[in-house]
């Protein structure tokens, strides 16, 4: 287990992960998301120097324990443009009632004509 304990965390509870080690010597993976309070699938921290303790145990007992600290910067990397992509096309619309007064099918005019549709990646 290791608990976010920095100032400015929320406290009740500090932002904590629980990771097993059921795979070999390394725990789960988890993810890291900005924020001060505690965070159902990611791992609160804030900007700058966050503070970290952790526990290992095997069952209930506490084998390890211990404090560590993590710089986290955030790197602003500008902005990226992204121009639409756009494509033409052909459309084609009835430009009458296609059913006759008894409403069986008959055959229907339709006009067409070009159409740029535009959409971003």
């Amino acid at each position: 287990m290791i608990k976010n304990v920095t100032d400015g965390m929320e406290t009740n509870p500090y932002p904590y992960t629980d990771r097993g080690y059921n795979k070999g010597e390394f725990s789960e993976d988890f993810g890291f998301k900005l924020g001060n309070s505690h965070k159902t699938r990611t791992f609160s921290v804030l900007e700058g120097e966050n503070k970290f303790l952790y526990e290992i145990k095997e069952n209930d007992q506490v084998i390890e324990q211990g404090a560590l600290t993590a710089e986290v910067s955030i790197q602003n990397l500008g902005t990226f443009p992204r121009q639409q992509i756009c494509q033409d096309q052909v459309e084609c619309r009835d430009t009458s009632d296609c059913r006759d007064r008894k409403g069986r099918k008959r055959s229907c005019r339709q006009e067409c004509f070009p159409v740029q549709q535009c959409r971003c990646p």
